[in-house]
């Protein structure tokens, strides 16, 4: 039973950097995504753990970003914080609708819910990356 079970984990891996690959593609940056999703899989031996795993990711990623959001708009003018905040929600919707395309591209498959969170994930990463280089804010 042991060597089946690692073998579903190794499936389970390949399947997530596999997945998480194809999600940040096309913007270059695969590494973040597929560092987080291999560390889930390597934590967890069920998929309940690994799904546990990538929301703790999530909620950890999207604090992540509200600090760096709280930073900008404390140093940035009044006159700004009107448009970087509707940015920023117009950001959450498009993460929103894009992940949600993700998981119907697996509706009904046994990694939906990890491809939703996989793709949040990712997103978020990328979004506090991006808010952090365009306004050269430090880490």
């Amino acid at each position: 039973m042991k060597r089946r079970n690692t073998l579903t984990v190794t499936t389970r891996a390949a399947a997530l950097l596999t997945l998480s690959s194809s999600l940040v593609a096309s913007r270059g940056s695969t590494q973040p995504v597929a560092r987080q999703a291999r560390r889930c899989v390597q934590a967890a031996q069920t998929d309940d753990r690994i799904v546990a795993c990538l929301k703790t990711e999530v909620a950890d990623e999207e604090s992540a970003v509200r600090v760096v959001e709280q930073r900008l708009r404390t140093a940035m003018p009044d006159t700004a914080r009107g448009t970087f905040d509707a940015a920023a929600r117009a950001w959450a919707a498009y993460r929103d609708a894009e992940c949600q395309a993700v998981y119907s591209s697996y509706s009904g498959g046994r990694y939906n819910l990890m491809s939703l969170l996989s793709c949040r994930a990712a997103l978020t990463v990328e979004r506090r990356k991006t808010l952090q280089q365009v306004y050269r804010l430090g880490q």
